[in-house]
């Protein structure tokens, strides 16, 4: 990946029961991001219908849809308590956790990493 230019993210007001957001600056990417999430997504398909090894998307399969919901709801918590906490190392980590396990429930929703993608494109496009 070639190193883009960087771009400072605004710092946000502070929302009663939400907790503020600094300035950061981070670089920005060409779509491999999206790539490697479409790569992830036909991956848990693979291990959820034909992987014959008990992997963790094939045990939380097996365990039934609601483990799966309850799986995302227990990262999306961590991952607020880690941005409350300002523990940048734990953010990042929970950040991974909740996206791989909302492409499980994507998965087991029948939905397309894409359609998602699409939606937030429309929703872009319609701010212009």
């Amino acid at each position: 990946m070639k190193n883009l230019p960087h771009k400072a993210i605004p710092s946000w007001e502070t929302i009663p029961g939400c907790f503020k957001i600094r300035s950061i600056t981070t670089r920005l990417r060409e779509p491999e991001s999206e790539d490697f999430l479409r790569q992830l997504q036909a991956v848990i398909h693979q291990r959820r219908t034909t992987h014959p090894i008990k992997s963790h998307v094939r045990r939380m399969f097996d365990r039934g849809f609601d483990e799966i919901v309850r799986k995302v709801g227990e990262e999306a918590i961590e991952l607020m308590l880690a941005a409350k906490n300002d523990d940048r190392k734990a953010f990042l980590h929970e950040s991974a956790d909740l996206m791989f396990h909302f492409l499980l429930l994507c998965e087991a929703k029948d939905v397309a990493f894409d359609e998602v993608i699409d939606i937030l494109k429309k929703r872009k496009q319609n701010r212009k």
